[in-house]
């Protein structure tokens, strides 16, 4: 393969993988791990096998999708024609490989651990996509327990449990928030949303916003000195963020370009100090 080539084939295929995700688990890992993690080449393996495990489960997602991508996501690689199916498969394949292989390197009495993440994002894709609020809750419980792998190292406390379950729940809210941006083309596909198949709405979802700003208004609270300014920063994404996301799902055209999903992963990541100082 010419150097030209490998080019226009390389960064077609780290869109498709979308690393930033997959950055987000690993950064959540590192941050449920605190003052108990081990040695950093030992952090930094463990990290670098997740990230290509969540880049196995995303380029295995768009093979799946493909035909609800071709109206909700036309820029996407594979939809575009920039990347052939036959390359994202095995592309996965050999991310999928490599993250087991470091991983189990790295942590070998983790083997439960890895081997769950490398199947729960096919599995999505295979078992959960299109089944209602069983997608959402398979997609929060794996990113959730990305930040417990790393806890359970030094005992759970009440505390990390807790940041646990607003990961949890930030993340399914996320993807009903994406479950409204993508409703046309997963109805073409043949996907039902949460609820059965009934649409949620803005209406539906602002209320969801509320434990949200519970969270960041707690977060405060607790650590009310003028020297927390990215807990600041943090706590004013987690809580008005999502309130924003919501409100613009009321705007065609904006919900087609997909800002609210942008917005909230905004959100996400911004919140991750705020977790791991609640946590603290």
């Amino acid at each position: 393969m010419t150097r030209g080539r490998f080019r226009r084939l390389s960064v077609p295929l780290l869109r498709t993988a979308r690393l930033h995700n997959g950055v987000g688990c690993a950064l959540l890992l590192l941050i449920g791990w605190g003052g108990g993690a081990p040695a950093l080449p030992v952090q930094i393996a463990a990290a670098g096998a997740l990230i290509f495990l969540c880049a196995a489960a995303h380029l295995v997602n768009d093979v799946v999708d493909l035909p609800a991508d071709r109206t909700n996501r036309p820029s996407r690689p594979l939809v575009s024609g920039q990347v052939s199916n036959w390359l994202v498969r095995r592309a996965a394949a050999m991310a999928l490989v490599t993250g087991w292989t470091l991983g189990l390197a790295a942590i070998p009495s983790w083997w439960g651990w890895w081997l769950i993440w490398g199947l729960a994002g096919p599995g999505y894709s295979l078992l959960a996509k299109g089944r209602g609020w069983w997608a959402p809750l398979w997609t929060a419980t794996v990113v959730g327990s990305c930040y417990l792998a790393g806890a359970v190292a030094e005992g759970v406390t009440v505390a990390e449990g807790l940041v646990a379950a607003v990961i949890i729940y930030f993340v399914v809210f996320r993807e009903a928030v994406k479950s409204c941006e993508d409703i046309g083309g997963d109805l073409r596909a043949g996907y039902r949303g949460p609820l059965a198949g009934r649409t949620l709405g803005p209406r539906q979802l602002i209320p969801w916003a509320a434990p949200l700003l519970l969270v960041a208004a707690v977060a405060l609270a607790r650590n009310p000195v003028a020297d927390c300014g990215p807990l600041r920063i943090a706590a004013i994404g987690f809580g008005s963020l999502p309130t924003a996301a919501v409100v613009v799902l009321r705007w065609p055209a904006l919900r087609q370009r997909h800002l609210p999903g942008t917005i909230l992963k905004v959100c996400g990541f911004c919140g991750l100090p705020l977790l791991w100082r609640l946590a603290s």
